[in-house]
């Protein structure tokens, strides 16, 4: 049976990356609307902002992943489409500490057919901000327990 090791907030943060930038861009055509004489430098700067800050939280939402694992395999999934990768796959597990969440990246054997790597969000932990998530240590040492027995 097959645990869930990636975050419910995954899906929290895939919505938010996209409605927060239409919010902003909204209020920026409402402020361009009300002001009567809007200041032009400051509403193209907000506005290039907000793109900018819309491309990034689109793109690192996009890479994320739902991620389960058994005795066996990776269950990975976005949205719809799933795949099932074997422990001996993962080459690396990293963190990083960084961003909020902590992001977990496992790194895949170039042999993996489907990609080289895939990113979750851990569950969320409170109060461990500068603290390695224990699932990181845990997919090493199961990795590393099936790359011995074959």
């Amino acid at each position: 049976m097959s645990r869930q090791i990636s975050s419910q907030l995954t899906n929290v943060y895939r919505i938010s990356a996209l409605v927060t930038p239409v919010f902003a861009l909204m209020i920026l055509v409402f402020i361009s609307f009300v002001s009567r004489r809007a200041l032009l430098g400051e509403m193209v700067f907000f506005g290039i902002f907000v793109l900018l800050g819309a491309g990034v939280s689109i793109w690192f939402a996009g890479r994320l992943r739902d991620v389960s694992i058994d005795d066996n395999y990776l269950y990975v999934s976005r949205f719809n489409s799933g795949q099932r990768i074997p422990l001996e796959d993962i080459s690396d597990v990293t963190e990083n500490f960084w961003l909020q969440y902590h992001p977990v990246t496992i790194h895949l054997r170039s042999g993996t057919p489907s990609a080289d790597k895939v990113v979750f969000l851990p569950t969320w932990r409170m109060f461990t901000s500068w603290s390695s998530h224990p699932i990181v240590d845990e997919l090493k040492e199961l990795a590393r327990r099936k790359q011995i027995s074959g």
